[in-house]
């Protein structure tokens, strides 16, 4: 199993979706409620349409036996599951037999590779590649259209912008790897994307340079990170002149020499208010940019880790369709939406962290693990934002961050994850799925982010519990 093999099978899926197509099958599209599944189910909807076929799409948190059993009572003709599926391909085909597709990048078991005789799953770990780095649905899902027609080449981009809500750009200097590498080579050779080295701020090329480090949540910088007046301060005292011909300069305008002057401004800031340092932070806000070209700027449209966290604030307020719309080329009132969207999300985030780093009570280190409480503060539908967002404070580097947030049955959702440079070896969707069977909870998640649901009966067990986990891989190290 290889490369080979994986395209082998991802022509012979998209052959499948083509003949569903070309015969004007009712096909349903079920997608995960994420950046990647939107983008991917506007990729997908996309190449449907525009080949004369029909479909329509939902978006779900997670995949369960009852939402299957409710789709099979829809009586589609075809079915295709977008970033979900895992742990369910017995189900999928019970109920749809061989007219369903999964695509997904999560980890699969070896019974699930192994008893996919018709090749209904098309997912990266069966042949031997990373889906945790290499590849997202988006790209998947990519590549399904464009074996469908090269024509559908110009989404390209959106594999870009599936791939970065992931965290996929893990490589030197935020770059890709693997499949993801190639596709992004591919959209620059076809002029649909430009990179480039530069600052990643947001609204880099938009808004005045101390707007737009202000407003850059990742990584967050406390007493910086929404705090104009602050960033204000320092960087006119870095010299970096602010204003050309009255006019405020953007951060893309600044010379290399100039952001290497931000930069390390930023580091000096970071290692004077913070006890760990600032940790390699040139790791984080300078690297490889990716722009969309065709995208009219001073939207975050243009900016193709702006468009993925666009795609997430609409997932997070429960507006995916929105999302789905502005994939499909959708603009005015549908990216006006978006952007409500996104503003609404900032604010939350915004009042929910600065609640957080103000009642020092919320937060507690027990040397391997940084425990959040977010009770009456985060809610159920945007912590996990909250929680990427407090993975890239520096204080908690090297550390596991657990956030928790009340729901609305009885129990505390958890979102684990592992902070910028943390060296735990374990998956932490595998730990979890092991917890699980202990506690009876509710888990998903991959490698380095992973979220469960706990009862509230069963909330010292589950702390309990997964401390022990943590430790023991301490002692694996020693």
């Amino acid at each position: 199993m290889g490369r080979k093999e994986f395209h082998r099978t991802l022509t012979t899926s998209a052959e499948k979706l083509k003949t569903q197509i070309c015969s004007r099958k009712d096909i349903s599209i079920t997608a995960r409620n994420n950046s990647d599944g939107v983008a991917s189910a506007g990729i997908l909807t996309h190449a449907i349409f525009n080949s004369g076929g029909r479909c329509s799409v939902r978006f779900v948190q997670d995949l369960t036996r009852e939402k299957i059993m409710k789709t099979k009572s829809e009586d589609h003709d075809f079915h295709v599951f977008v970033d979900l599926g895992v742990g369910l391909s017995k189900e999928l085909r019970n109920s749809f037999g061989g007219n369903w597709l999964a695509l997904n990048h999560d980890k699969i078991s070896k019974e699930e590779i192994t008893t996919d005789d018709e090749n209904s799953i098309l997912n990266p770990w069966k042949f031997g590649i990373d889906g945790d780095t290499e590849i997202s649905s988006g790209g998947i899902s990519y590549l399904i259209a464009k074996a469908i027609d090269k024509k559908y080449q110009m989404l390209s981009p959106l594999s870009i912008v599936s791939a970065l809500g992931e965290n996929q750009d893990d490589g030197e200097k935020r770059s890709f790897v693997g499949l993801n590498s190639e596709l992004c080579d591919e959209s620059v050779g076809l002029g649909t994307l430009n990179i480039e080295i530069d600052i990643l701020f947001t609204w880099r090329d938009s808004k005045p340079i101390h707007l737009s480090l202000s407003n850059t949540l990742f990584p967050y910088i406390h007493g910086l990170t929404w705090n104009d007046k602050n960033c204000l301060e320092l960087i006119r005292n870095t010299g970096i002149p602010l204003k050309v011909n009255g006019r405020w300069r953007t951060s893309s305008e600044t010379s290399q020499e100039e952001k290497f002057v931000l930069i390390e401004a930023l580091t000096k800031y970071i290692n004077e208010h913070s006890t760990t340092g600032s940790q390699n932070l040139e790791n984080l806000l300078a690297g490889f940019s990716y722009t969309l070209v065709h995208e009219e700027e001073g939207t975050p449209l243009r900016d193709a880790r702006e468009f993925s966290f666009l795609l997430e604030c609409c997932c997070v307020q429960s507006r995916p369709s929105i999302g789905l719309a502005v994939c499909a080329g959708n603009r005015n009132k549908d990216l006006l939406e978006a952007n409500h969207c996104l503003a609404d999300l900032e604010l939350e985030i915004k009042n929910s962290v600065k609640t957080i780093m103000s009642e020092r009570w919320r937060i507690s280190d027990d040397g391997t693990n940084i425990w959040v409480i977010g009770d009456n503060v985060a809610r159920d539908y945007n912590f996990h934002v909250i929680s990427s967002l407090l993975s890239s404070y520096s204080e908690f580097y090297g550390k596991i961050l657990i956030v928790r947030a009340e729901t609305i049955n009885d129990s505390y959702k958890y979102s684990v994850r592992k902070s910028r440079g943390c060296q735990f070896k374990q998956d932490l969707g595998l730990m979890l799925n092991q917890l699980s069977a202990e506690l009876g909870c509710s888990t998903s998640g991959n490698d380095s982010c992973a979220e469960c649901i706990v009862p509230f009966s069963k909330i010292d067990d589950f702390t309990t519990i997964f401390r022990r986990f943590t430790k023991f891989d301490e002692r694996e190290e020693t």
